[in-house]
């Protein structure tokens, strides 16, 4: 941090003395010949030359930035791999292992840099980065507030989580239901998940290790895993470098096409689909109080929505010394990320609000209900509330 102090005050330094003095000798203070071109590149600036990913996935922003440093001490930020979206550039100085982007927009009344350290090729951000009209920072509070960005050859073409499910028929009888998670990291490692129940128990399998995507072609190598010894604790044991083993799938539109290890109980990989979890995937809730014939009814509600196209929403409650509960399923879209357009194929009538059992809409009787998303995870949407309800009820429901 004193280097980035020291090379913040050096830059503020130029620039007020530019003011000051002819412009031949600020020159020479900035390595320039006679007709202002530089004659002294900075070889740990030239030797950052290349392309780099700022993913905010990590940092609770679902975006990517693509960084372009040149051999001519000069950088651009854009949102397209082609930098014809400009988002910020201007010029890198470096000062005893310290590096900063000085903005060209970037003045003595208002300067704009970004300063960074370089650790095994990834640039560490300790302050934030200007993209656009942003300040991309580290918002994480139990971390250390730094931003690292990667080479871009070093991420994989996919970050973030995906989801799926399977039913699988069972040795014992039955069959198991598994649900699967994965996590891929714009540093290029991955965290597989798998979770099913099974004699009572309920488990799950995991495994940690890198991914390379090139193409269509995703390879995953496990590094850790979870043992059948392990299963009930779920800690992870390092497997031996000589029983490492790559494992390759597909991804097109953003769907993952792999065989895994479901659980450790089982030595034959399945195959498996994971699809794309998007921000807005999760659990609403809100409640609600309303005033009837009755007296007071206080209502608990709650609306999944899924990464593969499906909702449930629930609404349960108490009513004269009784708890009922009102619940429908059906298909949700979601467009732009934010206008969401949900249709209920099941739902709880009043003949089952105790038990809750669901019945299916006849498809003339189903019908489209729309919301919106705000910023910070607010879902405002009309639902009803109860099967006994004569229309549905405002709700504001907030993202878990």
């Amino acid at each position: 941090m004193k280097n980035a102090f020291r090379l913040l005050a050096l830059v503020l330094v130029i620039c007020l003395t530019c003011s000051l003095m002819s412009c031949d000798v600020l020159d020479k203070v900035l390595g320039n010949d006679d007709d202002g071109n530089e004659n002294n590149a900075n070889p740990n600036v030239v030797a950052l030359a290349g392309d780099y990913i700022l993913d905010g996935t990590d940092y609770g922003m679902a975006m990517q930035w693509f960084i372009k440093i040149n051999a001519d001490e000069t950088f651009k930020i854009s949102t397209k791999n082609d930098y014809s979206v400009d988002k910020g550039n201007g010029t890198v100085k470096e000062s005893a292992g310290t590096y900063m982007f000085l903005y060209s927009d970037s003045t003595v009344e208002n300067p704009k840099t970004a300063t960074f350290t370089v650790d095994n090729g990834n640039l560490v951000f300790s302050t934030g980065i200007p993209v656009g009209t942003v300040n991309f920072r580290n918002q994480n509070e139990d971390s250390d507030g730094t931003v690292v960005v990667y080479p871009a050859a070093n991420v994989p073409s996919v970050v973030g989580s995906f989801a799926g499910e399977l039913d699988k028929a069972s040795r014992m009888g039955g069959s198991i239901h598994y649900d699967f998670t994965m996590d891929i990291k714009a540093n290029g490692t991955y965290k597989f998940t798998s979770s099913f129940a099974m004699m009572s128990g309920t488990y799950a399998y995991v495994e940690e290790g890198t991914v390379k995507t090139a193409g269509t072609v995703i390879t995953l190598k496990a590094l850790k895993k979870v043992t059948a010894a392990n299963i009930e604790t779920g800690e992870l044991t390092a497997i031996a470098e000589a029983d490492q083993k790559e494992v390759t799938g597909s991804i097109e539109n953003g769907v993952i096409s792999i065989d895994m290890i479901t659980s450790p109980m089982i030595s034959d990989a399945i195959a498996i689909t994971l699809l794309v979890v998007p921000s807005y995937a999760g659990t609403y809730v809100g409640t609600l109080e309303k005033t009837t014939g009755m007296g007071t009814v206080n209502y608990n509600v709650s609306l999944e929505i899924k990464y593969n196209g499906t909702y449930k929403y629930t609404s349960n409650f108490t009513m004269m010394s009784g708890s009922y509960v009102y619940a429908e399923e059906g298909t949700c879209t979601v467009a732009n990320g934010y206008a969401v357009t949900l249709k209920a194929l099941k739902k709880v009538t009043a003949a089952n609000m105790e038990s809750g059992t669901l019945t299916d809409i006849a498809a003339e009787n189903q019908t489209e209900v729309n919301g919106t998303i705000a910023m910070g995870g607010k879902l405002s949407i009309s639902m009803m509330t109860s099967p006994m309800a004569s229309a549905a009820d405002a709700l504001t429901l907030e993202q878990q």
